[in-house]
């Protein structure tokens, strides 16, 4: 676990539901607020990911991030996040039917993904 990941967890752990702490507070607090990309939420985001990959369970709001304590909140999230998974997947579905919109296969389109897939793993394979 790095710097950022370590200290960001320590400050989510000792917040809940009712006193969440905002991403730019955590990137203040993290110093990321100083530095000149302008990318900190970008960061912010990065680090709650990598800490939520590994399983800690940082829940995120309108309001900020917070560390859930209860099966209940963690649960609670995790179906927000499936349904905006569903809605989203909707979008994906949708996209791809307009294809034919813009005079197109996406047949032609997954197949040329395919071939620059191909040949980016190969120049990897003879580097």
């Amino acid at each position: 676990m790095n710097y950022y990941q370590l200290q960001t967890l320590k400050a989510l752990q000792k917040r809940d539901s009712t006193f969440q702490m905002t991403g730019k507070t955590l990137a203040g607090m993290l110093g990321l607020s100083d530095r000149p990309t302008g990318k900190e939420g970008a960061d912010v985001r990065a680090i709650i990911h990598s800490l939520r990959i590994e399983g800690y369970p940082i829940i995120a709001t309108d309001r900020g991030y917070y560390y859930a304590h209860t099966k209940k909140e963690l649960s609670d999230y995790i179906k927000r996040l499936k349904n905006r998974i569903e809605e989203q997947q909707k979008i994906v579905d949708g996209l791809r039917k307009s294809f034919k919109n813009i005079g197109a296969s996406i047949k032609d389109i997954e197949t040329k993904e395919e071939e620059k897939e191909a040949k980016e793993l190969a120049q990897q394979v003879l580097m």
